[in-house]
Formats: C-alpha cells, sequence, structure tokens
C-alpha cells in the first residue's frame, strides 16, 4: 500500500455532504491529527445553512464559496472580461434563489465567475499536500499510528510525487453538472501531474425532470471528450482578468469516473440518498473515499493499470467505473459518540437539573436548602459592608466636627448639607455614589451566583442560593424600617428625620461638663449616625432597583439557562437515542459488530458513558462580574445557540471517550465474526458489495483478474481469515484479494469494482448507454434540447455545434 498526497473536491451540496461525512471517518481513524497531506474542499453555490455537526477536531475542509446574489451582474462582467468567448451562456438566464438553480449553464456561469479563486485553490492545495507528503514529520505521524496499531510502516509508505484528486457530486442539479468538465480540465491545468477521479451520483428514474436531463447531458459531454480528448477548449478569466485559454491536448475530462445510484444490479433499491452525510450512499461514498486516502487508491491504480496493459481495452472502457463498498466494523465513532450524549445529558445537564442533589469537587451532595441559603445570606452580610462603606468615602465628617466646635457651622447649614442635592453637599457626596454602588451590588450578586454555579454544578443550587441572599435584603430593609428611615420617594420623611439627627448632633458642642475631647467624639459619633442614616435613606433605593433587576433581568437570566440546559438535554437525549438505534441498523454500508458476543453495542455505548469523562470546558462561572463558559447563556434563548452548546460539549468529550476504547484493546474483526457467529450477515454484505451500485442493461466485469475486487482488512491474515470464515455461508471462498489496509484496523472493507465489457474482442459497449435508465434519461433530454439546447448543453459548440465556440478560435 501507498499513501498518496490528496484533495478532495466535494461539488455542490451532495459534495459537501460526502466531504463531511469523510471528515467524520478520518477523524475516527486519525483522531485530530493534523494531516496536513489530505486537503478537503467543498465548492459550493447554495450559501443556505447545511447541518452543522463536524466531528470533535473540527472541520478539517475548507469551504469555498461560490455563490452568486447578483447574476446579472455577474454575468455582465464576464461578458466585459471575455467578450465572444462567453457566448456560450444565455443572455436570459436567470437564476433564482440559490444554487445554480437546477441550470447547467448556471452551474459553467458561477464556476467562470469565481474561476481565478477555485483554479488558485486547486493549485495550492496539490501543491500544499505534496509539500507535507514529503515532510519527515508526516511520515512520523503516519509511523505512529501505525504503531499504535502494531504495524510496522513500509519505507515508502508515503508517494509525495503521485498527487491524486477526487471530485465528487451529483449530477442531478445545476452546479456539479455545469461545472465538471471544466473543473476536472481545471485540475488538469493547475495541477497538471495529478491523478484525477471523479465519482458522480445518477438519480433514480423517478426524480425530477431536470435532474435526468441533467445527468444525461453531462454524461453525454464526459463521454464525448472521453472518444475526442482533444476536442476541449475553454476561455477562462484569470487572477487579473485576462482571458486564459485552454486547450486540450489528448486530455480526458478525469482519469476515472465512477457512476454510482441508490439501487443495485437487479434494480432494487440498497443505498438511499438523502441531503445528509449520514444517508446510506453519501457514507458509501465518503467511506471509499477515506479507504482511497489511506493507502487502497494504490492498489486500485495498480489494477487499473494492468488491465490497461494487459488486456487493451477500448478507452471508453477505462474512463466509466462503477464501484460497491460495505464494510463489517467496529464502530468507534458511533459508540463514542453517543456515549458523549448520554454523558451530556444524564451526567452533565442531569446534574445540573436534579432536584435532589449536586456534584462538588469533593463528590455528590444532597441538597439542603437551608444550608444553602445561609451560604447566599452570608455573601450579603460580608460582601455588602464594603460596598456600604464605599458610599462615604468622598465624606470628611472630622472636618465638620471642627467647623461646628469652632463655632463655624449653624444649624440651618448643616441641615442643608444632609437633605439638599447641590454639589458638594453631603446628601450630593452620597447620593453620587449610588450608580456605583448598584453596579457592585450586581457584580458581588453575579459573582456568588457563578461561584455556586461554578462549585456546585446545580441550577436548584443557584436559585436556593439566590433565596438565601434576597432573604438577607428584605432583613436589612425591615432592620433600616425598624430604624424609622423613610422611604426614599419621601423626602418630607428624611426631612424631619434629618432635622432631629442634625439637632442632637449640634446639641452636643455646648455641654460644658465635658471635656474638649470628649465633646469631640460625641459630636462625630453624632454625625456618623446621621451619615448612616443619610446611607440608609439613600441605599433603599438602590436595594429597591437591586430587587427588581433581580426579579427580572435576573431570574430572566436564570430561567434561561434552565430552559437552555433542558433544551441542550433534549438534544443529547435525542441523539444518544438516534445513535443507539443507528447501532442496530442493518442498512446502509455498515454491518456493526461489537467487542465481544457477551455484551450488545448498546450495552458497550451505555458502560462507556460510565466511564469518569466531564467536560474539559468551562461551564460557568463569572470573571471581573461577568458570567463566562458555556452556559453563559443569551436572557433572550436562541434555539441555535442551544444546538452550538450540545456541539461543543459533545466535541469536548468525544475524543477522550474515543480514546478509552481503544484503550479497551483492538478488535480481530475476523475473530469476532467467527466468534459472535455473524458470518451469514457477512456474506450478505459481500453479496450487496458484488451486486454493484448502478442497474445496467449488460452484466459488468467483475473478476478481480480484470477490474479492483479487494477485502481490505487490517492485514493479509486477517483478510484470508475472513475469507475462510465465509466459505461455508457462500459455499465458496470469496473471490476478492484480500489486501491489508492497517489505519482501518477495526474494519474490514468489500470492495468491488465494475466496468463494461474490458475483452479486446468484445462487442463495444458505453456506460451510459448500457445504464437501465439511459431510455429515461435520454427521453427528457431530447425534450429539453428542443427548447432550451442553450441552458442544458453549455458545451455544445466544441461537439460541432455553432461557430461562436465557447474557447474560441485558437
Amino acid at each position: 500500500m501507498r499513501i498518496h498526497p490528496s484533495v478532495v473536491i466535494g461539488v455542490g451540496s451532495t459534495g459537501g455532504y460526502v466531504v463531511a461525512s469523510l471528515e467524520r471517518i478520518l477523524y475516527e481513524v486519525m483522531g485530530d491529527a493534523e494531516l496536513p497531506l489530505f486537503k478537503l474542499v467543498v465548492i459550493d453555490t447554495d450559501s443556505g445553512p447545511k447541518e452543522d455537526e463536524p466531528p470533535p477536531g473540527g472541520r478539517r475542509s475548507i469551504r469555498f464559496e461560490a455563490h452568486e446574489s447578483n447574476t446579472g451582474q455577474a454575468i455582465k462582467n464576464l461578458r466585459h472580461a471575455l467578450g465572444g468567448d462567453f457566448e456560450w451562456c444565455p443572455e436570459d438566464l436567470v437564476l433564482d434563489g440559490e444554487g445554480a438553480g437546477n441550470r447547467r449553464a448556471g452551474g459553467r456561469m458561477l464556476l467562470f465567475n469565481r474561476f481565478p479563486e477555485v483554479w488558485r485553490t486547486i493549485q495550492d492545495s496539490v501543491h500544499d499536500a505534496c509539500i507535507a507528503a514529503a515532510q519527515g514529520q508526516t511520515r512520523q505521524l503516519f509511523e505512529r499510528k501505525f504503531e499504535e496499531r502494531r504495524h510496522a510502516a513500509e519505507p515508502d509508505l508515503i508517494n509525495p510525487s503521485v498527487p491524486v484528486v477526487y471530485v465528487v457530486g451529483t449530477l442531478a442539479g445545476g452546479t456539479c453538472s455545469g461545472m465538471c468538465v471544466d473543473l476536472g480540465y481545471a485540475i488538469a491545468n493547475a495541477a497538471p501531474g495529478a491523478k484525477r477521479i471523479a465519482t458522480f451520483f445518477l438519480p433514480a428514474r423517478t426524480e425530477a425532470p431536470t435532474y435526468l436531463e441533467n445527468t444525461w447531458a453531462t454524461l453525454k459531454d464526459l463521454e464525448y471528450f472521453c472518444d475526442n480528448p482533444s476536442s476541449f477548449r475553454s476561455v477562462w478569466k484569470s487572477a487579473a482578468g485576462a482571458k486564459q485559454r485552454y486547450q486540450a491536448d489528448n486530455v480526458l475530462p478525469y482519469d476515472v469516473v465512477y457512476l454510482l445510484s441508490t439501487t443495485d444490479e437487479t434494480g432494487a433499491l440498497k443505498m438511499r440518498y438523502a441531503p445528509n452525510s449520514q444517508a446510506p450512499l453519501v457514507h458509501m461514498s465518503a467511506l471509499q473515499l477515506a479507504c482511497a486516502l489511506l493507502g487502497m487508491e494504490h492498489d486500485i491504480s495498480t489494477k487499473h493499470v494492468d488491465a490497461y496493459e494487459q488486456i487493451r481495452c477500448k478507452q471508453k472502457n477505462r474512463f466509466f467505473y462503477n464501484y460497491n463498498v460495505r464494510a463489517v466494523m467496529y464502530p468507534k465513532y458511533d459508540l463514542s459518540e453517543a456515549a458523549a450524549c448520554r454523558i451530556v445529558e444524564r451526567a452533565i445537564c442531569g446534574a445540573w437539573l436534579s432536584e435532589e442533589g449536586y456534584q462538588t469537587a469533593a463528590g455528590a451532595r444532597t441538597l439542603n436548602p437551608d444550608d444553602i441559603r445561609g451560604q447566599g445570606r452570608k455573601l450579603w452580610n460580608t460582601r455588602f459592608e464594603s460596598i456600604w462603606e464605599g458610599m462615604v468615602h468622598a465624606v470628611d465628617l472630622n472636618a465638620w466636627v471642627d467647623r461646628i466646635l469652632r463655632g463655624d457651622s449653624a444649624e440651618s447649614e448643616l441641615f442643608f448639607q444632609f437633605t439638599d442635592p447641590a454639589p458638594n453637599t453631603i446628601y450630593s457626596q452620597v447620593y453620587q455614589t449610588l450608580v456605583s454602588r448598584r453596579t457592585e451590588l450586581q457584580k458581588m450578586i453575579r459573582e456568588g451566583l457563578g461561584k455556586a454555579y461554578s462549585d456546585n454544578q446545580n441550577l436548584r443550587y443557584g436559585e436556593l442560593y439566590i433565596e438565601g441572599l434576597r432573604a438577607e435584603m428584605q432583613h436589612t430593609e425591615r432592620f433600616w424600617d425598624l430604624l424609622g428611615t423613610p422611604s426614599r420617594t419621601d423626602s418630607s420623611a428624611w426631612s424631619g428625620v434629618s432635622r432631629t439627627l442634625v439637632h442632637a448632633a449640634l446639641s452636643t458642642r455646648s455641654t460644658s461638663a465635658r471635656a474638649l475631647g470628649a465633646r469631640r467624639d460625641l459630636l462625630f459619633d453624632e454625625l456618623r449616625k446621621a451619615l448612616t442614616r443619610l446611607q440608609m435613606y439613600l441605599m433603599k433605593q438602590v436595594v429597591a432597583e437591586l430587587q427588581v433587576w433581580m426579579e427580572g433581568e435576573l431570574a430572566t437570566w436564570m430561567r434561561s439557562l434552565r430552559e437552555t440546559i433542558q433544551a441542550v438535554q433534549g438534544l443529547a437525549a435525542s441523539r444518544a437515542s438516534t445513535l443507539a438505534s443507528q447501532l442496530d441498523e442493518r442498512v446502509g454500508p455498515l454491518l456493526k459488530i461489537s467487542r465481544s458476543k457477551t455484551e450488545t453495542l448498546r450495552e458497550e455505548m451505555e458502560k462507556l458513558a460510565q466511564e469518569p469523562v466531564r467536560p474539559l470546558l468551562t461551564l460557568l462561572s463569572t470573571v471581573s462580574g461577568e458570567f463566562q463558559g458555556e452556559f453563559a447563556v443569551k436572557t433572550r434563548r436562541d434555539p441555535a445557540d442551544d444546538r452550538k452548546i450540545f456541539l461543543k460539549l459533545k466535541g469536548d468529550l468525544q475524543p477522550r471517550l474515543l480514546q478509552k476504547l481503544e484503550e479497551y484493546g483492538r478488535i480481530d474483526v475476523a475473530a469476532e465474526i467467527k466468534s459472535q457467529g455473524r458470518a451469514p450477515q457477512v456474506a450478505d454484505h459481500y453479496r450487496e458489495a458484488q451486486a454493484m451500485s448502478v442497474t445496467t442493461s449488460i452484466g459488468l466485469v467483475k473478476s478481480p483478474a480484470r477490474v479492483p475486487s479487494f477485502l481490505m482488512a487490517s492485514d493479509t491474515r486477517t483478510g484470508e481469515d475472513l475469507k475462510e470464515e465465509l466459505r461455508t455461508p457462500l459455499g465458496r471462498s470469496p473471490e476478492m484479494v484480500a489486501k491489508p489496509l492497517p489505519l482501518l484496523d477495526h474494519m474490514a472493507v468489500f470492495y468491488q469494482e465494475g466496468a463494461c465489457s474490458v475483452e479486446p474482442d468484445a462487442e463495444y459497449h458505453s456506460f451510459p448507454e448500457v445504464l437501465s435508465d439511459a431510455p429515461v434519461y435520454r427521453e427528457h433530454y431530447e425534450i429539453r434540447m428542443k427548447d432550451r439546447p442553450d441552458i442544458l448543453d453549455p458545451l455544445r459548440s466544441m461537439k460541432g455545434g455553432s461557430a461562436a465556440a465557447a474557447g474560441g478560435n485558437q
């Protein structure tokens, strides 16, 4: 086996789904290791939201937005830049909504619109992948991965001199069907040494007529340029805006094109398609790409070259192929993801939502409402004093004592100081601190609540904590009331209280029986009493506003927090249930087996969910009085945020759970199939792989002597053991050739290609023509061509059409 520097280009939404599925498979195999020799690119004309559930390591792919909101202006700009060389584009081309509008001419126009960037992305991606493949650290990375699997890496494991570019998408819509021919030649132009391999999905005959006509038009284009390898010519726009001419010189659109459908050779629906990365047909294509990237492409290309040289079949029969893939696997990714969801659902959200207990660093504790409320009361009593003292830092009572003792201050002046908000009065000096006191109190409460949440991981704990704090606030207010402190809105009452306090203070200066020092202390104490009552009077406003804030904004935030955690728990529970069900499914390209016959996959998942793996992320705390962490929610909830939190938590847990599975030990797939009595089911998967993934009017050649037909396992011995195990249920040994694929040691892969006749003297066949749905495709194509050939066949001028060639006269 050899690993090549590779670029995978997903074209359109379907191509994007394949790349997303491939990312998850690569993470399952390689973890979050850097893989710079693999570049993943998505070219999409639809800017609408797609599924957003990347693997824990994050997206490896580059998303290239080819969407154009103003297609009219884009066409005008291209006409200006390319002149007559852009006449292939209909003047009345309109693309409604997102994407290419299911129009091939629209897809080609959108490629031309962003061609310089696409071309540069291809060139840079291939170049960077080759550079990375030649670096020692890349080889060391793969050596470590081989060692972890108890395999020795071959000395020439990585071949940096032969890059491969894969293109994948569906021919049904306008994006891939309109772009794919130019894109194949653009790759040849930007990266001349790269091998180009395409995988295209075919729609079912029951799909919309537009899908069928697009498919047939594209297949016939690919076939034409295969038969006429020097006919393609085009003029693209360069980065500088100049014309960039290209003329094919005996170059095919691709080296190999694989055609896939949802049905097998008997017409049975086997690999359903849906617009998501988990759809069976999408996942099968992603699995094939993963195998190819991780070593299988070398075996495939060797067999292809062997066929070319030994059989010397016709070129067209070496261009179109079909493949089918089935795998028996221990589903590490699904198990670790499902267990992560269970932990999010139960150990994290369940703990936060518990009404019975809470978690501390020292372990689980039972909720004791009185004790927890006491913690809230303690916060108020210990922190309120310093905030209270901050109200009077600007007031110099000693200076007033001196003035009074000297007789420089009358009672009316002192009364004015305690009742009038004029600048520099005692009243104003205290009053101007109210905003900062309110801010400090809010900060104090948030910090206390954040610490309560951080230390105890429980919502009810926080609610009880706030209850205790509010109770102590109310106790403080009652104490002020008992002292006769007026309401903040009753200035007349405060004037009366203030007059009494001022009079009492000034009366101390005439107490001649006392020494001067005693009178001074007494006077200071009386003024201090007056100042304290002023603080109470003014602070009543702050406390009232604080109550409103706590009952309003803070309470709303706490409800939002509860609702968010409930929503995250619901998402986790739903995803865990879905994954648990999928562990038992037998639909799609995978047959999933457990680690041993004593435990089901569901039991393994639940066991893994009991591992003491908890988030490394900060869930909720405060920094400078502001809530921080994944649960620092908005007051107004956004369901999209709930999903982001769920994905972040799941992504944080899954890598360590995946590592736990690795620590449990490797899986001998062949031995477990035998031990668990799964050979009959595995035989069915082998038969399905043999049944191809298109329906044709002739039988496709599938002999291992003619086309790639492999049983890929961790090593050749495991593959041979599995072949022997299948001898009984099949009545014969599988004809597939056992090949090693050590990096996929948790699975065995049945890989089967099919081709039209590859015998040198056999009757000539065209792959598109032998598709059973070809008559239906052709019928819709011919109808549409009578109406709008310019929309459906933007390359027609290169195939003997009008003199207004898309590439102009060379």
